[in-house]
């Protein structure tokens, strides 16, 4: 567009583009279908690529925050998506992450070989340390709100499902189908 470096930062502050999640530090919201429309269009010119969605749910957020107060359950919020984020990190792909509703973050991610059994590696991979951390900051028998008579649902971690893009697919079916996956694991 031909500005200047200073016209172009002030017109990027402008358009919402720097606004992150503050507890996450994750992007908004809002900015996930446009994102998940660019990895659809990528997919489009680069047909040896794979992407793929992530939703991520944390496990009673409403417990944690009766135990440990928000600001207490903001801070488990955010080391739960920093660790989750890590192991994301490792897939050495193009990744965007997304905080969505209260106890929900998403990622979106691309890669040349890049394959849903080393997307749900690094999940369960991230899923396993959270459950450690959980267990080193005596989380793990926080009774869960909607559940106070099943101690299976005590403590906490987190659910995620995983849709495949492709250069076809809409965006609310790849959310849907993500979120799908999450809402059964919650059920078993």
């Amino acid at each position: 567009m031909q500005l200047s470096k200073k016209d172009a930062l002030k017109l990027y502050k402008l358009s919402g583009a720097d606004k992150k999640d503050v507890v996450t530090g994750f992007a908004i919201a809002a900015d996930r279908p446009p994102t998940v429309q660019r990895a659809i269009e990528r997919l489009q010119d680069k047909p040896t690529e794979n992407a793929f969605y992530i939703e991520v749910d944390i496990q009673n957020l409403g417990g944690l925050n009766q135990v440990l107060g928000h600001s207490g359950a903001d801070k488990v919020y955010r080391q739960m998506a920093s660790l989750t984020k890590q192991q994301i990190a490792l897939l050495a792909a193009d990744s965007c992450d997304f905080r969505h509703g209260g106890d929900e973050f998403s990622f979106i991610v691309t890669g040349e070989g890049l394959t849903i059994s080393h997307v749900e590696h690094a999940l369960s991979t991230a899923s396993k340390n959270i459950k450690l951390y959980a267990e080193e900051q005596s989380l793990s028998d926080i009774v869960h709100p909607k559940h106070k008579n099943d101690p299976s649902k005590s403590g906490t971690g987190i659910i995620y499902g995983v849709s495949q893009l492709h250069a076809k697919a809409e965006i609310d079916t790849v959310f849907s189908t993500a979120d799908t996956i999450v809402e059964k694991k919650k059920l078993q």
